[in-house]
């Protein structure tokens, strides 16, 4: 057992059977990462859609906080199935019995000497994590490409007018809401992987799109304001990405 180890699991609920959750679980595999990084360890489930039972949380020895308790069965199972994902990952590490917590800012919170990410969307949930002597940080995420009535929104958030141009210039064949899809994931897997270090809200304009690369598969951003360390403006931050299928895309940044 690993020296991380933190938390003992809770105890099993009476009933000793395998939980359904098994079921809706269609795949289990590691995360696209490219490049692949050989101390990142990862786990990336496809789930089935199927109603979700708080029980589970007992039966597969995963803690549910009170928060989670409260919410509603959409959040219960993103919380869960993400918590599934990263004690998969955590395991590749040599971490067991470890609860991943939920910080002041909804932040996850990892085993000490560990930094880590989750993800999830409909059909998705996702972790990758790292020994910290290997990485500072690491961000991933996974979105559904925005549907035309919430395209809208997402460009106004997200993208300034700018951006919107020179994803617009793209040469790459995606159309407008795949590359806006992207664009707001790869800043959202920054985010992620900043916040541990920046330790404050910080939005979407304090990173700007600058290009789209095919080949390897990147996002380049450019920081528009000073955050933490060396990611100071002007700086620039290559996020990967992947098609996990035409109407889903995977991002990811490591530092």
């Amino acid at each position: 057992m690993s020296s991380l180890d933190q938390r003992a699991a809770p105890p099993r609920a009476a009933d000793q059977s395998p939980s359904q959750a098994r079921a809706v679980i269609r795949q289990a595999a590691d995360l696209p990462l490219n490049p692949v990084l050989a101390s990142v360890k990862s786990c990336l489930l496809t789930l089935e859609d199927a109603p979700f039972d708080p029980i589970w949380f007992a039966q597969e020895r995963i803690a549910m906080p009170t928060s989670i308790a409260r919410s509603v069965p959409k959040r219960q199972a993103e919380f869960f199935f993400g918590r599934w994902a990263a004690r998969e990952a955590l395991m590749q590490c040599g971490v067991t019995g470890f609860d991943v917590g939920i910080g002041a800012s909804r932040e996850p919170v990892w085993p000490p000497g560990v930094v880590g990410s989750l993800t999830h969307c409909h059909g998705y949930a996702a972790a990758a994590v790292a020994p910290a002597r290997d990485l500072q940080s690491i961000g991933i995420d996974i979105e559904q490409v925005a549907h035309p009535q919430s395209l809208e929104a997402l460009l106004a958030v997200a993208l300034d007018a700018t951006e919107i141009e020179r994803l617009g210039s793209s040469t790459h064949g995606l159309s407008t809401a795949q590359l806006a899809t992207l664009a707001f994931s790869a800043k959202e897997s920054f985010y992620k992987a900043a916040f541990p270090q920046v330790g404050r809200f910080f939005g979407f304009e304090a990173a700007r799109v600058v290009e789209v690369r095919e080949r390897p598969r990147v996002l380049r951003l450019e920081l528009t304001e000073s955050l933490a360390g060396e990611w100071r403006a002007g700086c620039a931050i290559d996020v990967s990405f992947q098609w996990l299928t035409n109407d889903v895309v995977f991002t990811c940044f490591c530092a």
